[in-house]
């Protein structure tokens, strides 16, 4: 049986700029070179990353010009930590998105005006989980000790989803197309991984149960959050 890794990180996204008002971008790059290694412990033999796959010409750029020590013009965590194991170990990456995010933001905003409107202890229950994930969003944790030290409660994003869909037609029409987009990042992943012994997945964990299930409902993977 063959089998997929899946790796939680934290959001990092910017340019060279944005990113050095925070920390200097060597300090990423470092984080980035300490999970790559980490994760070469398992020796995947292909990679895939939550982008989407509109960009998949944009990431083969972006991956020749870490080779050649070049700095890309916009930064994700996957440039730090995926890309470099993609490069130390000579093997494929691919994105597996299908985000249409100004669709999901339509209906979330529509979800959450008719929670404010029709069931205000449940719209402050929501906003206490939104707070929350913003919370642990902006938390600067190491890039390994993030994906080390990890909770494996469920949470706050996830307990916001779960209110969402108590929004009427609304809720269930946002969780649907919460639910279509993992279902295409799973197919999207079987698709490639079904040819390969070990596999490493790098997406969101909001994402993470809902794809270890589908990976393991086919009956050809054994999925493993890391």
């Amino acid at each position: 049986m063959n089998t997929i890794y899946i790796v939680n990180l934290p959001h990092i996204r910017g340019t060279e700029e944005e990113l050095s008002q925070h920390k200097p971008l060597d300090y990423y790059y470092k984080e980035g070179i300490a999970v790559s290694n980490y994760l070469n412990q398992f020796s995947p033999e292909v990679l895939f990353i939550e982008l989407d796959k509109s960009n998949e010409n944009e990431i083969a750029k972006d991956l020749k010009q870490l080779e050649r020590n070049k700095v890309p013009s916009y930064f994700t965590e996957f440039h730090f930590a995926a890309m470099p194991l993609s490069l130390l170990r000579n093997i494929p990456i691919h994105p597996i998105d299908d985000n249409n995010k100004a669709q999901r933001k339509v209906l979330q905003n529509r979800a959450e005006t008719m929670l404010q409107k029709c069931n205000p202890d449940l719209y402050n229950q929501m906003t206490l989980f939104k707070s929350q994930h913003s919370q642990t969003k902006d938390k600067e944790d190491s890039m390994l000790s993030s994906m080390l030290n990890q909770s494996r409660e469920v949470i706050p994003l996830e307990k916001y989803f779960y209110i969402l869909m108590q929004a009427g037609d609304v809720g269930i029409q946002f969780i649907n197309h919460w639910s279509q987009r993992n279902y295409k990042m799973a197919m999207n992943t079987i698709e490639k991984a079904k040819n390969y012994k070990c596999s490493i997945l790098f997406v969101g964990k909001s994402h993470s149960r809902y794809l270890k299930f589908i990976f393991e409902s086919t009956g050809l993977f054994k999925a493993v959050i890391i």
